[in-house]
């Protein structure tokens, strides 16, 4: 489950991906000791952020960045099929808000 702001109170993660938009960004609680130790001396819930991009295919891409490999992108897809979620106690979706018109971003 996703906890979401500004709407219902949870969402599936399969529910997220109708209604995730470019700039939106996932919170993530993560299950390690490093991470719980990084949310007590931050004093945040969260130990990790991703920005969501729609594609133009309306895929949704997730862009963040891993020690491992620096930044990166991941379809959804590709997340939900690989379990990747599995990694985290808790995930939050926070929308965007702004004016969404293509001008905006140019």
């Amino acid at each position: 489950m996703v906890d979401a702001s500004l709407g219902p109170k949870s969402m599936s993660l399969e529910q997220l991906k109708d209604v995730a938009q470019t700039g939106d960004l996932l919170l993530f609680e993560s299950k390690g000791l490093p991470s719980k130790m990084q949310r007590v001396l931050t004093r945040s819930k969260y130990d990790h952020v991703a920005m969501i991009v729609r594609a133009s295919d309306q895929k949704i891409v997730v862009f963040e960045s891993l020690r491992e490999t620096g930044v990166s992108t991941c379809t959804w897809e590709r997340f939900l099929t690989k379990k990747w979620y599995t990694n985290y106690q808790s995930i939050a979706y926070r929308p965007l808000k702004c004016n969404r018109d293509a001008k905006e971003f140019s």
